[in-house]
């Protein structure tokens, strides 16, 4: 499996694990929905270091806003 696609998978994973949509994810990362789409399925790399930090901040911030309800 390549790099694309085995990232992909881990931030799907971690999307559904925190109960997120694609369109909430994307939305609290600042993010188009399509392109978080390509980024799951492994179409698109992620190359830039902020976009992956913004796509990890929106998975791990909603979790804690649950969290603390």
């Amino acid at each position: 499996m390549d790099e694309a696609k085995a990232l992909g998978r881990r931030v799907r994973e971690v999307r559904s694990w925190r109960q997120l949509t694609l369109r909430e994810a994307a939305g609290l990362a600042g993010l188009s929905f399509s392109f978080w789409g390509q980024v799951e399925r492994g179409d698109k790399t992620v190359t830039n270091r902020k976009t992956l930090e913004a796509m990890a901040s929106a998975q791990i911030g909603r979790a804690s806003c649950r969290e603390r309800v």
